[in-house]
């Protein structure tokens, strides 16, 4: 089954948290610099009350603590979710196996549909995945499947009805194997909603308006107690700050290729390798009656 292994055209992983926090950090350090220098010029000139500053980072710090929560139980889910996908995708594979009515080359092609639904859900997350980009269509493909996920596992299910018409399998067979080919449906859909809802526009807009604003306005309540030590003070929250905002959205998107995003490639060959060890071995055969 190693053939159903594909490669598609990947976009570049966007770069880290720590580049993108540099170009802003500079600009506030160089603004609290300012700030700092306009103290020591004009003293007494500048003076703003800390604790109000004090009360702005408390709330402030919620905010961001209920956005990284949010963003990370979107993270969390998602690879429960794939998790969900590979034990069912197992557990399919061994039943199947320990059934001697079902060929090896029939249990093999179910395993090959399985293995091509993973890395079919996986594209169809990030930039979408067409039918002919699979191995497992020969580059064949007379009708484009709309959905390509949901196609394969139509076929995982057809494959186990037919099993039932030809008697292979017996009732109980088909309610034990349809509870994991049904599950393929419910992991694509569950990601599909966490791929399709992002957190509110709004909301995230709201916030990062808050922490610029909150971070503009610091240098010039500390600069009358930190003198020039201001500088190191912003530079140091504003990456805090920033840096807790910048992981909560790429977290919140767990689908994507970036370093904090799932490893869905890896998560993909590994399954591969466990349905390929499943489904190893010389024909089984039937007892004797």
């Amino acid at each position: 089954m190693g053939e159903t292994r594909t490669f598609f055209l990947q976009k570049p992983a966007p770069p880290s948290v720590l580049k993108r926090l540099r170009l802003p950090a500079v600009l506030l350090a160089g603004y609290a610099g300012a700030v700092a220098l306009l103290d020591w010029l004009f003293h007494d000139f500048i003076k703003a009350p800390l604790h109000v500053h004090t009360f702005l980072g408390a709330v402030l710090g919620l905010l961001l603590v209920f956005r990284t929560n949010t963003a990370y139980d979107r993270w969390w889910e998602g690879r429960k979710l794939w998790g969900q996908l590979v034990n069912d995708s197992r557990n399919l594979c061994l039943k199947i196996r320990a059934l001697p009515a079902i060929p090896l080359a029939e249990a093999r092609h179910l395993g090959r549909l399985l293995t091509s639904f993973a890395r079919a859900l996986k594209e169809h997350l990030r930039e979408g995945v067409r039918a002919g980009q699979l191995s497992l269509y020969g580059g064949n493909v007379r009708a484009e499947p709309t959905h390509v996920p949901i196609h394969l596992a139509s076929l995982v299910r057809g494959q186990i009805a037919g099993w039932r018409r030809e008697g292979r399998i017996d009732g109980f067979d088909d309610l034990l194997l349809d509870r994991h080919a049904r599950s393929l449906t419910e992991v694509c859909g569950a990601c599909e909603r966490i791929r399709k809802t992002p957190i509110s526009p709004s909301y995230r807009t709201f916030l990062r308006q808050c922490i610029m604003l909150y971070l503009v306005t610091l240098p010039w309540g500390l600069v009358d107690e930190l003198s020039f030590w201001v500088v190191p003070a912003v530079t140091i929250i504003t990456y805090f700050m920033l840096g807790l905002e910048l992981i909560a959205e790429d977290v919140e998107e767990p689908f994507g290729r970036g370093e904090d995003d799932l490893e869905l490639d890896e998560i993909c060959r590994g399954l591969e390798a466990s349905v390929e060890e499943i489904l190893a071995g010389e024909e089984s055969q039937a007892p004797d009656r």
